[in-house]
């Protein structure tokens, strides 16, 4: 189906972070803390330095470098958004498949590359949007996507509240939260 892509977009590394500093507050268990450092040098000969630095409320210098340790994200996160597909150059089949495609499906896209690291980029996604763009010149469908982490499958959303079981002050993103 590669040659049916007609674009994709946002197949972009994000979220290196390959340098991050956690600075602690004096407390009077640890007047003096000392900033808490964790880098990785190969993703940094990589993609580059990518820095943070956190101040942060903890307690001791030891909770401040597990933190450093956790946020350190020394490979790029890919992300798909969307794909379009040229209707007409799909097998019979293929079309099928993609005719098919209904909001909340579950996907697995794969891009390739011909140069760099990695050579395949491959992600699970669940269709968030489609478009049909039918003209005398051919149909082409465009699919948005979000992650699986940011999503759940949409058989599996059961509300329970109504607006008038919503507490006064409840944001709409606690809202959702609650909902899902």
């Amino acid at each position: 189906m590669s040659d049916a892509v007609v674009r994709a977009f946002s197949i972009t590394p994000i979220s290196i972070i390959n340098d991050v500093t956690v600075e602690v507050e004096p407390t009077p268990e640890e007047p003096t803390p000392t900033p808490q450092t964790t880098t990785d040098t190969t993703s940094q000969e990589n993609y580059g330095v990518q820095s943070i630095v956190v101040q942060s409320l903890l307690a001791t210098d030891e909770d401040a470098e597990l933190l450093a340790d956790y946020l350190i994200r020394p490979e790029p996160n890919f992300w798909y958004t969307a794909l379009t597909v040229n209707m007409a150059r799909l097998t019979s089949g293929q079309r099928t498949t993609v005719s098919q495609l209904e909001i909340g499906s579950f996907v697995s896209v794969t891009k390739s590359y011909k140069y760099g690291t990695p050579s395949t980029v491959q992600k699970n996604l669940y269709v968030e949007g489609i478009e049909h763009r039918i003209t005398p010149n051919g149909h082409t469908v465009q699919l948005y996507f979000s992650p699986v982490g940011f999503t759940q499958e949409w058989d599996e959303v059961t509300p329970t509240l109504t607006w008038n079981d919503v507490a006064d002050g409840l944001s709409w993103t606690n809202l959702i939260w609650t909902i899902l």
